[in-house]
């Protein structure tokens, strides 16, 4: 309640984070599942790119495109030091590709889109983002500018068509 008494403060966006993240849980855990799994000829290997795939939903996304014979372009900050997607490359082999991209280098993400220009990418999940600060983001020690940047997405800057 106090951070609704905030000046500017939309409590709208907060409903929205909240809800988003129920359903990403409820994805990611398996209580949302589609109707049907969509079915590919035989010669069409669907591929997937994942933002942030090294640790939390966007690991959790990588495993279970795994698990269903998709291939994962995976992408991380600091890819040498992901180490739980490190393990899944030794066993899952080619099926997984992993990218160093930190979203807001705005370079790196042009590269990839370039990179990847002829690869028909069947979902992109866009899973990487700011937090603004674990220290500027603690429920008793909110900081609400950061938390209002970051959903505005101050960083945002439009992808060069390729």
């Amino acid at each position: 309640m106090i951070a609704c008494v905030r000046r500017n403060f939309r409590p709208d966006w907060l409903f929205s984070i909240i809800a988003v993240g129920i359903l990403s849980f409820a994805v990611w855990s398996g209580a949302v599942v589609a109707a049907e799994e969509p079915e590919f000829s035989d010669d069409y290997l669907p591929t997937v790119f994942i933002t942030g795939a090294n640790r939390g939903l966007g690991l959790g996304f990588a495993q279970q495109y795994l698990a269903r014979g998709w291939h994962v372009i995976a992408s991380c900050r600091k890819p040498e030091k992901a180490e739980a997607l490190n393990e899944l490359a030794k066993q899952y082999g080619s099926l997984l590709t992993i990218e160093q991209l930190d979203v807001v280098d705005f370079d790196r993400v042009d590269a990839l889109a370039e990179k990847y220009a002829d690869t028909p990418v069947d979902i992109l999940l866009l899973n990487a983002g700011i937090s603004g600060g674990n220290d500027k983001q603690m429920f008793t020690k909110m900081e609400f500018d950061v938390f209002e940047d970051v959903l505005r997405d101050k960083y945002y800057r439009p992808v060069k068509n390729v």
